[in-house]
């Protein structure tokens, strides 16, 4: 296999004609090292929006503060987002991704089902009732994102989903949670249920985060007892 930056044998050919790369001359483009610079400067801007949202207020901040702050002009911003609501999208991407693994890393297999799931929603809602001023902004932006950035977000919160769709299956086969049920169409009715209350232990200032997890547990507890009667003497 010829690498394609390898010049033939000869400098010169037969006839006394330079030789061309082994690619046939062709300039290849450079896309790898663009990506990366991009990148770069994507998670420049992503951290000085983090700051000045936290410091200023996502409403006080401009775009232009933020490429000021980040060192990246105000072209390569608006290739990455189109205003500061793209870049609080994009910080919410990144948070949630990185998020969610540590989330579901924090399930103890062989512990109860309720407790494992309290383990990974407790690392969401300490991260977000650290900086309830910006949570808040998050939480009201990813309600309806749109296209764009909002794509971007939406796969990841798939992604999420069956992150913890993986555990709910591990919970199946450890025989905690119903066999017939669809691990990924719980996970979806579980992150709900989370997301619910985030925006309730938000509400507060500061935010309870023991509350939240409280009301966690009695929301998971009734999804999994169910609400059919029991057999027995009837209740009153």
């Amino acid at each position: 296999q010829l690498d394609v930056g390898v010049m033939k044998s000869s400098n010169r050919g037969s006839r006394g004609q330079r030789a061309v790369p082994a690619n046939g001359g062709h300039q290849l483009p450079h896309r790898p090292r663009r990506m990366r610079d991009r990148a770069a400067k994507q998670q420049a801007l992503i951290g000085a929006a983090l700051k000045l949202f936290a410091s200023t207020g996502y409403e006080a901040t401009t775009t232009r503060e933020i490429a000021l702050h980040s060192g990246v002009a105000l072209g390569p911003l608006f290739l990455s987002a189109r205003d500061q609501r793209d870049l609080l999208l994009l910080l919410f991407d990144e948070e949630l991704n990185k998020l969610s693994d540590r989330a579901v890393a924090r399930a103890k297999r062989g512990t109860p089902f309720i407790d494992q799931l309290l383990a990974i929603f407790r690392v969401f809602l300490t991260y977000f009732g650290e900086t309830p001023r910006l949570s808040r902004y998050m939480m009201q932006q990813v309600t309806f994102m749109g296209s764009g950035v909002g794509t971007s977000i939406q796969a990841g919160l798939e992604r999420t989903h069956q992150l913890l769709a993986a555990v709910i299956a591990q919970a199946q086969a450890d025989g905690l949670v119903n066999q017939d049920m669809a691990p990924l169409a719980a996970a979806e009715l579980i992150f709900l249920i989370y997301r619910a209350e985030i925006r309730r232990c938000l509400a507060n200032e500061p935010p309870q985060i023991e509350d939240g997890i409280a009301a966690l547990r009695r929301d998971f507890t009734i999804l999994f007892e169910g609400m059919r009667p029991r057999p027995g003497p009837a209740r009153h």
